[in-house]
């Protein structure tokens, strides 16, 4: 089959066509821009591919689905085990994890995942695969942090649990839902200060696991 010829649409001129992560990113952004745009119904790989200055048959060749598109360009934005804080306070790397998190589930990228979160049942499919694929791998970094906290006796072991994984982002994305997008800093410490820390903390009654190898050592 012969080649378009330069400056087809959605192909690029020799000059412009973008390659390897270039074009990577610019696909990643044509995605999202497309969801926040015209939802999930709403995106196709044409319109990514056009955006993005490439052919459709090159996001063909990486992602068999819109589905897989959608999913890794929001996995790309969204915050990874690499962006895990751990400044050696379960209290701060809490309330800095919260603080990232807001700046992505409050920034257009976010609300329209979100929006996709809650879609009409025809997205249902879709919705379970991000839960999977997108949800569940972030709130695993919180339980990674609150493990954390009970290798320095700071948190009970019995608290590490999936419930309490979710209590501080189901809190911030309740806020912006409530709130038209607008999570305070005085939000998130209170939502770490008041409800996260008094929930995992070492209790007064209940030796840390630091104090217990200081005795048993002692």
């Amino acid at each position: 089959m012969p080649a378009p010829p330069p400056g087809e649409p959605g192909q690029g001129s020799p000059a412009t066509r973008r390659r390897g992560e270039g074009l990577l990113r610019a696909i990643y952004t044509a995605t999202i821009d497309q969801l926040a745009a015209c939802g999930y119904s709403g995106l196709t790989m044409e319109g990514v591919a056009a955006s993005a200055g490439t052919g459709k048959a090159s996001l063909y060749r990486r992602w068999a689905s819109k589905d897989d598109l959608i999913i890794e360009a929001v996995n790309h934005v969204l915050l990874g085990a690499a962006d895990l804080p751990d400044t050696g306070s379960v209290r701060d790397d809490l309330l800095d994890l919260l603080r990232r998190t807001t700046e992505v589930v409050a920034s257009p990228t976010g609300c329209a995942f979100y929006a996709l979160m809650r879609g009409n049942p025809s997205e249902r499919d879709f919705a379970m695969l991000a839960k999977k694929r997108l949800m569940q791998p972030r709130h695993a970094l919180v339980l990674e942090l609150l493990q954390r906290g009970v290798e320095r006796g700071e948190v009970r072991p019995e608290a590490v649990t999936p419930l309490i994984g979710h209590v501080g982002i189901a809190m911030v994305s309740h806020l912006i839902m409530l709130n038209d997008g607008q999570v305070t800093p005085d939000d998130l410490v209170l939502i770490v200060d008041d409800i996260l820390m008094p929930i995992v903390r070492v209790r007064d009654d209940q030796p840390s696991k630091s104090s217990t190898t200081r005795s048993l050592s002692g």
